[in-house]
């Protein structure tokens, strides 16, 4: 994966992170505020009917009833103004149908006396916690209720006062218009100091929370945009400043590395003080290395020179001895050339193999120039001074340090595919390419060109012979790369 890929993945991952947590924190934060709210909703209705009570019991009920006194039976009941319970649940009633807030409120009992103020489960467990535990005073949660979120609200309500005790003592010490309203079985039996009520508030939060999720979302979609939007800012200027300019840097040295001519050539600087330097650092490399190169040529130039002048002095002095020897060398050294250029050798290869041809019989000085010369076929022991030519090449080349396997090439270009060669009867893959073609280019020379015994056979007849052997003597390679020289490129000795 490209660096710019892992830059632009992990800054875009790290910026995902971030504004997930905002978002995370924000809709956190909404559902408290929402909460912090439905509590203060519930708070609000829980003081104002605590209030209403408190007016009832301190004042409406004592004024009323010290004024009534004196006209008013035992048997005397009105909850409107004697049940302060009665008045604030019908006041919520007609409050409910003044206000928008869908709220849920009540007065709970165990054995309520009117069953709108019976006490649930979950109220009731709170009325028996109350009875357990005289410190506790409040209880909040968030409940689902029918698949919706309220937030819950329970209150210590009132406790029974020796006043209330004439309604919720027994049914005989109760009014009997009580009685008649709601019957000898319900909220009887209480004493003073009982737990006998307690405040249940829900405030519906569905909406609250769910105006936190449209938010986050949007809050979300902002994000993704502005990401995206950072993204393709990102991406456009780390292109121009770094990536583009190292692009350069990457394509200039490839076109050096590809072709060296394109070696001193330099790049644009570009801005940045961290690409400046690289880039200026590149430049001054590439121009160093061309100046280098220059003197590595000037140096290789004198060097090819000397091993010229070297070859030259060797064939010269074989010239003036054995003028034979040194046209069979060139032709050799022309063909084999040809060859390698053929077999698609590289120029300084071809170079290599056409010193190699001019050298090969150098070992050629070390035999008698009568043997050379004589007219007739040759015996078996000036065969076998001939035969030492290679060797005797081999010695005199192996100290010079020609940048081609000359020496190794001299040694093995009598030797043959099938081991029958000589000096030391290698085959195969043992002789080197050079010492193969070497061996065809001599093959075909010294049957096609006359020799001092023998009047020469021509080019067909020496391209019959490598033909015949291809594969057993000589590498089918070189083989058919020298015949396409001469059937298709017309090939001739200069």
């Amino acid at each position: 994966m490209k660096i710019s890929m892992r830059m632009f993945l992990v800054i875009s991952t790290g910026y995902l992170i971030v504004a997930a947590t905002v978002v995370v924190m924000i809709n956190y934060q909404m559902r408290q505020q929402a909460l912090f709210e439905a509590e203060s909703k519930a708070r609000l209705i829980l003081d104002h009917n605590l209030a209403t009570h408190t007016y009832f019991s301190q004042q409406l009920k004592p004024k009323l009833f010290d004024w009534s006194k004196s006209f008013r039976s035992p048997d005397y009941f009105e909850p409107t103004w004697m049940s302060s319970t009665y008045a604030v649940r019908e006041i919520e009633k007609y409050f409910k149908t003044l206000s928008p807030w869908n709220y849920y409120y009540k007065e709970c009992a165990i054995n309520a006396r009117s069953p709108e103020n019976e006490a649930d489960p979950y109220e009731q467990s709170f009325l028996e916690e109350l009875a357990k535990h005289p410190k506790l005073e409040l209880q909040s949660a968030v409940r689902q209720l029918n698949g919706k979120p309220y937030f819950v609200t329970l209150r210590r309500g009132e406790d029974m006062e020796a006043s209330c005790l004439r309604c919720h003592s027994t049914p005989e010490k109760a009014p009997l218009g009580l009685l008649e309203i709601y019957g000898d079985q319900r909220s009887f039996h209480r004493h003073v100091g009982d737990i006998v009520q307690a405040i249940s508030i829900r405030i519906p939060i569905e909406e609250a929370f769910a105006a936190a999720n449209r938010f986050s979302l949007r809050l979300s979609g902002f994000f993704l945009l502005v990401l995206f939007g950072l993204f393709v800012f990102q991406l456009i200027l780390s292109r121009r400043w770094v990536f583009d300019p190292l692009a350069a840097i990457r394509d200039k040295a490839r076109q050096i590395a590809i072709a060296p001519e394109h070696l001193g050539e330099t790049i644009p600087i570009p801005k940045g003080k961290e690409l400046r330097e690289m880039a200026t650092a590149f430049n001054t490399l590439s121009l160093s290395l061309h100046e280098n190169a220059l003197a590595l040529q000037k140096t290789s130039d004198s060097l090819r020179e000397s091993l010229s002048q070297t070859v030259l002095a060797l064939t010269a002095t074989n010239e003036i001895r054995d003028p034979y020897t040194t046209a069979h060398q060139k032709r050799v050294a022309q063909l084999a050339g040809a060859i390698a250029q053929e077999m698609g050798f590289s120029a300084d290869r071809v170079e290599g193999m056409r010193i190699i041809g001019l050298l090969h019989d150098v070992g050629m000085m070390l035999v008698p120039l009568e043997v050379l010369s004589k007219p007739v076929k040759l015996g078996e022991f000036e065969l076998a001074m001939i035969q030492e030519h290679a060797s005797a090449g081999y010695e005199i080349v192996k100290g010079i340090a020609f940048p081609w396997p000359v020496a190794q090439a001299i040694l093995q270009h009598h030797e043959r595919l099938d081991g029958s060669g000589y000096p030391a009867g290698l085959s195969g893959q043992d002789i080197i390419q050079e010492a193969r073609i070497l061996m065809v280019a001599d093959v075909v020379d010294s049957i096609a060109s006359d020799k001092p015994y023998r009047s020469g056979s021509g080019i067909d007849e020496a391209l019959k012979e490598i033909k015949e052997k291809e594969g057993v003597l000589y590498d089918p390679e070189v083989v058919e790369a020298c015949i396409r020289l001469f059937a298709n490129k017309d090939f001739t000795f200069s």
